[in-house]
């Protein structure tokens, strides 16, 4: 597997990607930074056993670069978005080895409030090579968000009744743990979480939520109580739920699921269409997660509670457009 990938940074640890590697990488990113006037950064990191002293390693990259840096602590990728407005900082990096096994780690980068992915992660290796780093005396702090992230959740969607709802959500041991299921509760809904202790070894199913052996708890637990909605896991990245619709039809045990999709372009563009259109009936798939731009989780919960919202309200049966078409690019796979 290649480290600099399309869309972020990623690798085993120790082998594809060790702690001096870290270092540089924060050296490179700084480096780049600087020329776009970058003066501060978040990092966040997931609860892998790996990610502390990849955090240590970055950091110390980006501060001998000149940048200060706001350590956010341990979070799901959404909050280190969520970082950039509400911080408004200038840039960031999230720690984490997605849905990848316990082995892996790696990093995705944002400047500004966009991600890096493409040619500017291939230019960052570049630099990275090149060993020519901006040098200063950055700073580090502290400053846990999680609870400030739930109480923006709260308050933009102050307006959703989910009382009649009954939710199960997977985390996965991952850090998504620490703020699914309050997040949910705060919509009203009667919430059943698994594995919400954070575990960076995994120790009951491996995070790929596209490998059905991992969903089989979530499966059982929706069928022994009955829940009204599924709930997977905040960090699949989103241009991904394209390949999932047997997924889905093997979660609902029959024809009949609905997956709703909230790829960036799609939810932009027929946000309301799928909102009238989606079914209200059990069973729903919620593939959220991060895409591309930073933007991307905060819709994807507003598209969440509009339908949460909309179920609540007895919307009645109807039916969705069709999801079965992949996006003109394909489906990426991580």
């Amino acid at each position: 597997m290649a480290l600099f990938r399309e869309y972020d940074i990623r690798g085993i640890v120790g082998q594809e990607l060790t702690e001096d590697t870290a270092e540089r990488i924060g050296r490179a990113f700084a480096t780049v930074a600087s020329d776009k006037g970058t003066k501060t950064v978040t990092v966040g990191r997931d609860g892998r056993e790996s990610s502390p002293v990849l955090r240590d390693r970055l950091i110390r990259g980006l501060t001998a670069g000149g940048l200060n840096v706001i350590d956010i602590g341990i979070v799901p990728t959404p909050v280190l978005y969520f970082s950039l407005f509400h911080l408004k900082a200038d840039g960031g990096v999230m720690i984490t080895g997605s849905h990848n096994a316990a082995e892996y780690n790696g990093f995705k980068l944002c400047m500004g409030k966009e991600a890096l992915h493409g040619e500017e992660i291939q230019h960052l290796k570049k630099v990275m090579d090149s060993g020519k780093f901006s040098t200063g005396s950055g700073t580090v702090t502290e400053r846990p968000l999680l609870g400030e992230y739930l109480t923006y959740l709260k308050q933009s969607f102050a307006s959703v009744k989910g009382q009649s709802l009954h939710v199960v959500i997977d985390c996965g041991n991952g850090a998504a743990g620490l703020v699914a299921q309050q997040a949910m509760e705060q919509l009203g809904c009667r919430v059943t979480g698994l594995f919400c202790e954070v575990d960076g070894r995994f120790p009951n199913h491996h995070p790929d939520p596209t490998v059905m052996e991992n969903l089989e708890d979530l499966i059982r637990t929706v069928k022994e109580t009955g829940a009204d909605v599924i709930g997977l896991d905040w960090r699949i990245p989103l241009d991904e739920g394209w390949s999932r619709l047997d997924h889905a039809t093997a979660v609902q045990g029959n024809l009949d699921p609905v997956l709703l999709f909230a790829e960036w372009n799609e939810l932009k563009s027929r946000a309301q269409n799928i909102l009238e259109n989606a079914a209200a009936r059990p069973g729903h798939i919620f593939n959220l997660g991060h895409g591309i731009l930073p933007e991307t989780p905060v819709e994807n919960v507003k598209a969440l509670a509009h339908f949460v919202q909309e179920y609540s309200a007895g919307s009645g049966s109807r039916s969705i457009p069709s999801a079965s078409r992949k996006p003109k690019n394909g489906s990426r796979t991580s």
